[in-house]
């Protein structure tokens, strides 16, 4: 058989391979008909808006940061309303002492109902209700209209009113939404929106007037939180709420205004962050809290990495990044000493052995 000739090679021998499709991630849990694909990348050149300090805002809110599931882990901060939830994400970190090495993603829930302030789960989300979807009628008076509301709502009514992420999905109908159909248009109007961290502030969920917040006065301030979702599949969740003081007052007006937070109240330590044990770590809600993090610039200086928090089994320790550092290596020197001392011991007790052996030999003879 003769061989091809190379000068005769048909035109698709040099076409290049088509590019591989890009995998298509089913997300429907509520088989609703949209599909998910993964967001592209940003590029790691881009600048981060987070490592700085917002924009001054006129409007100062009082929130409770509660640790799920830890009674007496708490912070109250007052924060500028023009804090992103990028922003929000670094400062849990601050005032946890996480590491930042996990997923997260935030979720917006309305129509809150918290636990009893007198039990041990006080601060915390016990259930929600997204506001685009009305109340369930009373099947008592009539069951016709529950079930038909069951039908249409049911599978929505746990929804958020917002997810917030750091690299939020890019969701696609397929089929296409037809907004000529009545049921395509009430599914387009339940959809909960996914938006990115560095564009959500928290005046965007809250407001100087409950008719302006996300929901648009359809629930009060009071009746908005946010659940902070720290190492996904795991249990490290932080509900974000409304505090208000003695006389009901949560929302200030600041002059001047400002764009940096202010810890009022720290009680309690989360446990150490990927401990294989918990073995001499003290209660969490017994814990102390560094007094630096009741600093006025402490955000600041740890979005500058002049300072960092770590969680230890004692307390909420927080440490200059250099001296850290220099405490580090003077460790490890110390480490590397100790080891070469100990090979060098064990090499001279080697040849004292050998020495003892000749002798004995000699002795024999």
């Amino acid at each position: 058989m003769q061989a091809p000739d190379p000068s005769k090679r048909r035109l698709e021998d040099d076409a290049p391979a088509p590019a591989p499709k890009r995998p298509r991630i089913s997300l429907d849990p509520y088989d609703f008909g949209f599909d998910e694909y993964a967001s592209t990348p940003e590029s790691e050149n881009a600048p981060d808006p987070s490592s700085v300090l917002p924009p001054p805002s006129d409007k100062v809110i009082q929130l409770r940061f509660q640790l799920a599931r830890f009674k007496g882990v708490y912070r109250i901060v007052r924060l500028p309303l023009s804090f992103t939830f990028a922003h929000l994400y670094r400062f849990i970190l601050l005032i946890f002492g996480w590491s930042g090495d996990h997923l997260h993603e935030a979720e917006v829930v309305t129509n809150v109902e918290r636990y009893s302030p007198n039990g041990p789960r006080k601060g915390e989300v016990k259930k929600h209700r997204s506001f685009r979807v009305p109340e369930a009628p009373d099947r008592h008076e009539d069951i016709r209209a529950f079930q038909e509301w069951l039908l249409v709502y049911s599978k929505s009514e746990r929804d958020p009113a917002m997810k917030v992420s750091p690299n939020p999905r890019k969701r696609q109908h397929n089929p296409p939404l037809d907004m000529n159909d009545p049921w395509d248009v009430l599914f387009a109007s339940l959809e909960y929106p996914v938006r990115k961290d560095a564009e959500v502030t928290l005046g965007d969920v809250w407001a100087w007037k409950s008719r302006d917040n996300l929901s648009k006065g359809q629930c009060s301030n009071m009746d908005i939180a946010i659940l902070f979702h720290y190492d996904l599949g795991a249990s490290w969740d932080v509900h974000i709420t409304v505090e208000p003081e003695k006389d009901g007052s949560y929302m200030w007006k600041a002059n001047p205004p400002r764009n940096a937070p202010v810890i009022t109240v720290a009680k309690g330590g989360a446990p150490v962050e990927d401990a294989h044990s918990d073995y001499g770590e003290v209660d969490a809600k017994k814990k102390k809290v560094a007094n630096e993090l009741f600093a006025p610039d402490v955000f600041e200086r740890y979005l500058k990495g002049e300072i960092g928090s770590t969680a230890r089994k004692a307390e909420l320790a927080v440490y200059n990044v250099e001296e850290e550092r220099a405490r580090r290596q003077a460790r490890a020197q110390e480490r590397e000493r100790q080891r070469l001392e100990r090979e060098q011991a064990g090499t001279m007790e080697d040849d004292e052995d050998e020495d003892e052996d000749d002798e004995e030999e000699w002795d024999e003879e």
